[in-house]
């Protein structure tokens, strides 16, 4: 329940789309507004990006496919500017993995099985002529889920078809569990009890 005008705490304000109140902090800025903030907060504002991209999928993968180079211009020149977010990517890769890795998964039975995963991934660049990958079916990391660092969690797949792929999609996902967690109400109900519990 939103309380009445007189009683609001002036450093919070209320979203206009879930109606909780937030720190300014928590709202993207917009000069265009009295306060210098756009009405709703950024989670909000996230799930209206995802909720477009999953409708309008198919024209974001025409646009890209058609400006190919222009992206690939565009991240290979953001990677030199800040070189210090793919040391921050590198390092929170091999955290989470060091994490979702077993101790019994460190046997040289199962380093074995790394080898030759790898090694059939070596075998299909070459056959193929195609650059192929080694990416976990169960993603590491997701607002879902957390899979294993395990062989059997391992798939060998084209470069292409991984990049389509992306981490928001696994065998047996349930219809809640589609895109990102702030995209549905569910889980920012379960994220803001959070929060207020922790408070």
């Amino acid at each position: 329940m939103i309380a009445p005008e007189p009683f609001l705490d002036q450093s919070v304000k209320a979203c206009t789309k879930c109606r909780h109140f937030k720190k300014h902090d928590e709202f993207n800025r917009d000069k265009q507004k009295k306060d210098g903030r756009s009405p709703s907060c950024k989670q909000c504002e996230q799930q209206r990006c995802t909720n477009y991209r999953q409708k309008n999928r198919h024209v974001w993968r025409r646009h890209y496919q058609s400006n190919t180079k222009a992206y690939k211009d565009r991240s290979k020149q953001r990677r030199i500017d800040h070189p210090e977010e793919k040391l921050v990517n590198e390092q929170n890769r091999r955290a989470a993995k060091k994490q979702a890795l077993p101790p019994w998964a460190k046997s040289k039975a199962m380093q074995a099985e790394f080898k030759h995963i790898a090694q059939h991934r070596q075998w299909l660049t070459q056959t193929t002529n195609a650059a192929h990958e080694v990416d976990h079916i169960i993603p590491l990391q997701s607002d879902f889920v957390c899979g294993l660092h395990v062989p059997w969690n391992l798939m060998v797949l084209s470069r292409q078809d991984n990049n389509s792929k992306s981490a928001y999609w696994w065998p047996g996902q349930l219809d809640c569990q589609t895109g990102r967690g702030p995209s549905h109400s569910w889980w920012r109900e379960l994220q803001q009890g959070l929060e207020n519990n922790s408070q």
